[in-house]
């Protein structure tokens, strides 16, 4: 996991624990409640890698086809 996404995931995790230790809400469910953000920000990186990567590998095969005799 990229260092920028980690301090991301941690702020967020400080920010909610904050929010819920206010409220008296259990470790318990904040932790989940953390899991489950954790794991969406994951696949949000992943799919936006992903996105990334195609888009670079079509640019390439269109470089490749300009330069085609």
């Amino acid at each position: 996991m990229s260092a920028i996404l980690k301090n991301e995931v941690k702020a967020l995790m400080l920010e909610y624990a904050k929010i819920f230790h206010e409220g008296g809400t259990s470790f318990l469910k904040i932790g989940t409640m953390l899991h489950e953000i954790a794991h969406e920000t994951i696949n949000e990186v992943m799919e936006n890698l992903k996105k990334e990567q195609l888009s670079r590998i079509s640019e390439e095969k269109s470089h490749e086809n300009v330069n085609i005799p």
